[in-house]
């Protein structure tokens, strides 16, 4: 059982220093976002026509089936995240606490499926196969998902899926390690009975 806490927490921790690397190291995933014409118009645009924090859809479902398709034929169509109205700090430190426990529930699922299927995964290679396979399937599902159906731009997915994808690949690689099922270190299984 330490064996099988300690592959997470390991895990979350290789997933969130990746993450930092990832995305506060390298620039090429901002080069896909783009410019407004002016930042501060734009913000107190934002602030006059969107009420609250949240997701907005323009135009709004609530039209009239009518109303909306000349809405969406005309343009423009767009998502828009209110995030914060009141503003936060550029470095909000939270968030990085709010990172970590998303690592470590990540890390504990991932590792419950590799612990599953520990009867056919005998090599740290058939386990970091699996890894990469579920990793996959996650940004395709997701990420391509959200190009398909949100008319999210393809750029900037595919720099998130190449984060989730990496992200994920990561701490596959470590609890690959750890989750192995040899005799003395786990049981093989159902976690819940580690």
């Amino acid at each position: 059982m330490r064996r099988f806490v300690l592959g997470i927490i390991l895990a979350a921790l290789a997933m969130f220093v990746w993450g930092m690397l990832y995305w506060g190291a390298n620039p090429l995933p901002y080069t896909t976002w783009k410019r407004s014409t002016d930042d501060v118009a734009a913000g107190q645009a934002l602030l006059k026509y969107f009420p609250e924090n949240g997701t907005y859809y323009i135009p709004g479902m609530y039209h009239d089936k009518a109303t909306l398709a000349r809405m969406f034929q005309q343009g423009p169509v767009a998502f828009v995240h209110m995030l914060r109205r009141e503003g936060r700090p550029m470095m909000d430190k939270s968030i990085m606490g709010k990172g970590i426990v998303l690592y470590l529930a990540v890390a504990l699922l991932f590792a419950w499926v590799l612990r599953l299927a520990l009867p056919a995964l005998p090599t740290y290679g058939s386990r970091v196969k699996l890894a990469a396979l579920l990793a996959l399937v996650a940004v395709v599902m997701i990420d391509l998902g959200d190009a398909v159906w949100w008319y999210i731009p393809l750029d900037w997915k595919i720099q998130q899926g190449i984060y989730n994808f990496s992200a994920l690949l990561v701490g596959g690689l470590v609890l690959a390690r750890f989750v192995d099922g040899k005799p003395g270190r786990q049981g093989q299984g159902d976690p819940s009975h580690a």
